[in-house]
């Protein structure tokens, strides 16, 4: 009987884990709706659909272009530290902002962003669970009006390239010269 106690409390300790962790990065619409009015709260859309962010979008949210604000177009890389730096200060970005990102196609551009903020290790970064898909269905407010917020003052780190997989590393995953997984 203690050996099943134990296992129970084992199990009931690991599932708690497992169901903690999606709560660190995603945030409900819920949460998100009581939480608009944060000062230190910043919403950012990141679409794929041309004027979408201009036909409404959640009120207070900032828009980024993921074609051009989330990336270097001539280098065809990831923005540079500088570059997106001040796109996110002019949305009113800081470094004690919590940042939530949502966006359209069930949030596939906004979660590549979450990823470029992560290569520049921006903290407190969020993704709206179900995107602007789930926030409309549930009939939450939209505004066409965008916010001009004060300046931020987020500094971006160096880019991490261990979250980066590139050209010469696959190859060499894939011509048995490294021990790297791929995934």
């Amino acid at each position: 009987k203690p050996l099943r106690t134990l296992l129970l409390g084992l199990g009931l300790a690991l599932s708690s884990v497992v169901w903690a962790n999606p709560n660190e990065v995603l945030v409900s619409t819920d949460w998100l709706e009581k939480n608009l009015n944060d000062p230190k709260l910043r919403v950012i859309e990141v679409s794929v659909n041309p004027g979408q962010f201009e036909r409404g979008h959640i009120p207070g949210a900032s828009n980024l272009a993921w074609h051009t604000d989330l990336v270097d177009p001539v280098r065809r890389d990831i923005a540079s530290p500088n570059a997106l730096e001040q796109v996110l200060r002019k949305a009113g970005v800081s470094g004690d902002s919590t940042i939530v990102l949502y966006g359209d196609n069930n949030n596939w551009f906004a979660a590549w962003g979450a990823w470029v903020l992560d290569v520049y290790n921006v903290k407190n970064v969020k993704l709206l669970d179900g995107g602007r898909k789930k926030w409309e269905a549930e009939n939450r407010p939209l505004s066409p009006i965008a916010k001009a917020w004060p300046t931020g003052n987020i500094k971006l780190a160096a880019a991490n390239t261990a979250l980066r997989a590139r050209l010469a590393d696959v190859v060499a995953v894939a011509e048995g010269r490294s021990n790297t997984a791929l995934v």
